[in-house]
């Protein structure tokens, strides 16, 4: 399943205990559901819960932290298939360039290469998010792009012909 990495979204863990013959085990029976990598996938709540009807239920709250989180369940000396959990970015929040001002021949010739990222409110990547990339002065290839798999767009800036000063502006989603 795939939740988005906030700290608020959740996926919902159903483990369904059976016993020796196939059959659910009785209610109340304990039910353990443990993230594998707890490092940075969020928080199993609650961690121990119990059967009813053979059945134990808990949430994986993410993180904020875009990943791949596993979480298994185990009763007694049973372990369940191991779940995976895709945490994706959130929403673009902020779009910044690798480097800061820089100066060029105004000669319609003299260029430079940058990189555009784009993040979520809390400082994951997004990938294939598209850019779009205006430039007061001078030109910048692409005018619009999709991030790499690392959130990242590299561009092109070409000098005027004229002296000036000009801003580039690049937006993904709502954010500048």
């Amino acid at each position: 399943s795939r939740i988005v990495a906030n700290g608020t979204d959740y996926s919902n863990l159903t483990a369904l205990v059976l016993d020796a013959t196939g059959r659910p085990v009785s209610d109340s029976t304990g039910v353990y559901f443990v993230l594998e990598d707890s490092s940075t996938a969020g928080t199993v709540m609650p961690g121990w819960t119990q059967t009813l009807d053979g059945e134990a239920s808990s949430r994986l709250i993410s993180s904020t932290v875009a990943g791949t989180c596993y979480v298994h369940a185990e009763s007694g000396t049973a372990t369940s298939e191991t779940h995976t959990v895709i945490l994706t970015p959130g929403e673009p929040a902020r779009v910044y360039f690798d480097s800061l001002a820089k100066v060029l021949t105004a000669d319609g010739v003299d260029s430079l290469g940058d990189t555009v990222f784009v993040e979520d409110a809390f400082g994951n990547r997004i990938a294939e998010e598209l850019v779009n990339l205006e430039l007061s002065l001078g030109s910048v290839s692409p005018i619009s792009g999709l991030t790499d798999r690392n959130g990242k767009l590299r561009i092109q800036i070409v000098a005027p012909n004229r002296i000036g000063t000009g801003q580039l502006r690049a937006t993904a989603g709502e954010a500048e």
